[in-house]
């Protein structure tokens, strides 16, 4: 192709980044035995998989029950294989408490 005037011609390849949009834990403080929801959504990307469950979906949730403090790491890839875009990973961290905290008073209680 060669350029007339009025014209653009563009070369190469665009291509489109992977990105993770939203990746959030609900809740992010659980008692051991409790489960905890993973969800995430991505855009441009060809694979994601979750660090300790593997692949998983584009866009999803997941219910984790981790028995100790624990981190997920949300990896996008594109369609080369390679993590491009900005983030391509994300990290959630759930706390696993080995105990309930301290109850509070009900009312009227002294």
């Amino acid at each position: 192709l060669r350029d007339m005037p009025g014209c653009t011609v563009v070369r190469g390849h665009a291509a489109f980044e992977p990105q993770i949009v939203r990746f959030e834990a609900n809740p992010v403080s659980i008692l051991p035995g409790e489960a905890a929801t993973l969800s995430w959504t991505t855009s441009g990307a060809a694979n994601v998989s979750i660090s300790g469950i593997g692949a998983v979906d584009l866009n999803g949730s997941r219910t984790v029950s981790p028995t100790q403090t624990t981190t997920y790491t949300l990896t996008a890839t594109g369609s080369d294989g390679r993590w491009r875009g900005v983030p391509t990973d994300e990290r959630i961290v759930i706390e696993v408490s080995m105990r309930p905290g301290p109850s509070r008073p009900e009312f009227g209680e002294c």
